[in-house]
């Protein structure tokens, strides 16, 4: 029998290696995310998303017209709100279920990240080529090293602490949603460069791509990946960077006009979803004299390094992290993250010539981070673990090349080789460890805030403020009652605006107690505290507890107190 050619024997070993592969990263991904099947579903956001959203608990055409017109808890999402309607006509509100496809998504994602490694690296090595400028890396990189490299940056990506908030908390669905269609929108953009004829003496039109199923095919897919989250809407700048290097395809005579034609439609689908949700957010964005431009950029600054830190270090991390909406000096603090961007970006740019990758990484880091840096602030929150489950994708693949270059050159000696690699396996188990931990506290809304207290020890009131309430769920009001007190102490002392919330919350846990006499006492000052057309709420609340204590005329004098208080909004 003659022996077929090594390069056909190589083929075949490379398929089998990366089934093999895909098939590895995502059992080690779901199995490593399993125990948060065990969660429960929180007070924190998946009330509002899921136990009380009447909108999903039926799947029909209307469902489907709602979730596309509806600005929902501030959010246009509507693929997010019909894949919730769908776990809730399969599951109820079983947690389990919600759970269960946040993990499948999550172990696609990575089985997917790891399909777009193989094709970057493979890019990368092309990219060594003649007249290339010598980008001097990925001489290791041969067909078995690609598979290693590429299963390394998926796993190190997908098994790290920081992607629990995304995958753990039920509400977060949008996150694994919209980046499983937004990498296999990339993937499917790979393919249609692969594609594209070989240039030639003869200029291509610049609009060859419009007659392109596969090109289509991405923008389709990128459609889908908005309509779950608008994370995504830098995605002509990420397409645009990968264009530069490592596909190269700026090196041609007139090749630039056809390569940003092409991202015509795709800038054109990133403004209208960004309009839309500016307008779905308009009621939680923060207003520049609440956080002027400057603190902004500042806090931004701190949130790049700050985020870089966390994915080498994972440590303290937590639901909610305190950050001051203004910044009045640029403090030790603030200055060093700054100044660590401006070093990284200048070491990036003086070795774009000789080893492109780093700026190219650097650059798809900055650019995925630009919806959730807070320039355009919305809401208190500037940083949050979530925010990483875009922008940890190039920094996995970097950490994965270097540890895999270091593998390759000890690969000559088993004194080396076995170490490495053993080190290697630990520090997956380690970061597995970690994560199963961080799961741990998003069992509950008591644990998650308890964890929230701990990884904040500063006077913060929020977090005690929504351990209260979640105490008041369970019935334990002496324990809710004595962080409703903790967190009014903290905001008085920091003259916290909103005053009244903190008193209405206190009084419902004074009712539930039945000491009615301090409920009213805080209900009073409540109604006096609140502006129209808000004070009709608690109107409301204190008209039924009139009414349950027999005070029917005091209860109609507050209902009709709320209606008047309508009337005249």
């Amino acid at each position: 029998m003659t022996e077929p050619p090594r390069d056909t024997m190589r083929s075949v070993w490379g398929v089998f290696g990366e089934r093999t592969a895909f098939t590895v990263v995502v059992v080690l991904t779901f199995a490593c995310f399993a125990p948060s099947l065990t969660n429960g579903l929180l007070a924190w956001d998946d009330a509002g998303y899921i136990v009380d959203n009447v909108h999903i608990r039926d799947l029909s055409l209307d469902t489907v017209g709602w979730a596309f017109t509806t600005f929902y808890c501030n959010y246009w999402a509507p693929l997010t709100w019909l894949s919730l309607a769908v776990d809730y006509a399969v599951w109820g509100l079983n947690p389990i279920g919600y759970h269960f496809t946040n993990i499948l998504l999550h172990a696609l994602n990575a089985g997917l990240f790891f399909f777009l490694c193989r094709d970057l690296l493979r890019a990368y090595v092309k990219a060594r080529g003649p007249g290339t400028g010598g980008t001097g890396a990925g001489e290791f990189l041969e067909e078995g090293n690609i598979v290693v490299c590429a299963s390394l940056a998926a796993l190190l990506f997908s098994l790290h602490p920081l992607r629990v908030e995304s995958v753990a908390w039920a509400a977060e669905r949008k996150d694994a949603l919209f980046l499983f269609f937004g990498l296999a929108a990339i993937l499917a953009y790979l393919r249609y460069v692969r594609n594209e004829p070989a240039p030639t003496g003869q200029r291509r039109g610049p609009a060859v791509f419009l007659s392109s199923p596969v090109y289509w095919l991405a923008v389709a897919l990128f459609a889908l990946s908005l309509l779950s989250k608008s994370m995504l809407v830098t995605l002509p700048l990420v397409l645009l960077i990968l264009d530069w290097f490592p596909l190269r395809r700026f090196v041609f005579p007139g090749a630039a006009s056809g390569v940003l034609l092409e991202k015509v439609p795709l800038f054109v689908l990133s403004c209208i979803v960004s309009v839309i949700t500016a307008l779905s957010q308009r009621p939680v964005m923060v207003t520049l004299e609440q956080s002027d431009l400057a603190s902004r950029s500042l806090i931004a600054a701190r949130a790049v390094m700050g985020y870089l830190g966390l994915t080498l270090w994972p440590s303290g991390l937590g639901p909610f992290y305190l950050r001051p909406m203004t910044v009045r000096a640029l403090a030790l603090a603030y200055a060093m993250p700054v100044a660590g961007l401006l070093l990284v970006s200048l070491v990036c740019l003086s070795m774009a010539k000789r080893r492109p990758i780093f700026l190219t990484v650097w650059l798809l880091y900055l650019v995925t981070l630009i919806p959730v840096l807070g320039l355009s602030k919305v809401g208190p929150v500037s940083v949050a673990d979530r925010f990483t489950y875009l922008p940890g994708l190039p920094v996995s693949l970097l950490l994965a090349l270097g540890i895999t270059a270091a593998l390759s050159r000890g690969s000559r000696s088993r004194a080396v080789v076995i170490p490495l690699g053993l080190a290697i396996i630990g520090m997956l188990l380690a970061v597995s460890f970690m994560t199963v931990r961080q799961i741990a506290f998003w069992k509950d809304d008591v644990t998650l805030w308890t964890r929230a207290i701990e990884t904040e020890p500063q006077m913060v009131g929020r977090p005690y403020f929504e351990r209260s309430y979640a105490y008041a769920l369970r019935g334990e009001f002496d324990s809710a009652m004595a962080d409703i007190d903790k967190a009014i102490a903290i905001a008085e002392s920091k003259r916290y605006n909103r005053m009244f919330e903190l008193y209405a919350a206190r009084a419902r846990i004074f009712a539930a107690k039945g000491n009615f006499e301090r409920a009213l006492s805080d209900y009073e000052r409540v109604i006096d505290d609140t502006p129209n057309p808000e004070k009709a709420g608690y109107y409301m609340e204190r008209g039924m507890l009139y009414r349950n204590q027999g005070e029917d005329r005091l209860a109609e004098d507050d209902f009709r107190s709320a209606r008047m208080t309508l009337g005249e909004h």
